[in-house]
């Protein structure tokens, strides 16, 4: 029963941080850091330095933070939107994306959050 028992060890061992069966390597371990985390987190720093910008836009020191670049598809007097017709229902898409000083910024500390934890 002992002998088994150390084959089994020699056949089944971890190096480093890959299992390793008969000499082949079978599955590596993940770092721990999770990429869902990372996105809701930059996510989220957009959404919260969006706010502080939209917030800090009448006062006078702080104008600067929501200052910024406005793209997309559309507008705000419905041009450029696109519009799907079929029939008895009327769909219409459109994309509008402003990206401020204040959520750069926020990018830039969820980035900074996440390699912290």
């Amino acid at each position: 029963m002992l002998l088994m028992y150390t084959n089994v060890l020699n056949y089944v061992r971890m190096i480093g941080r890959n299992l390793v069966i008969g000499g082949k390597t079978v599955m590596a371990r993940v770092s721990g850091k999770n990429s869902w985390a990372l996105f809701l987190l930059i996510l989220a720093g957009v959404v919260v330095g969006g706010f502080i910008g939209y917030l800090a836009k009448d006062v006078s020191a702080l104008t600067w933070l929501n200052y910024g670049q406005e793209f997309g598809i559309g507008g705000t007097n419905n041009s450029g939107i696109i519009r799907l017709n079929l029939g008895i229902m009327i769909i219409s898409f459109g994309l509008s994306i402003k990206i401020t000083i204040a959520g750069i910024i926020g990018v830039i500390l969820a980035i900074i959050i996440y390699r912290k934890l």
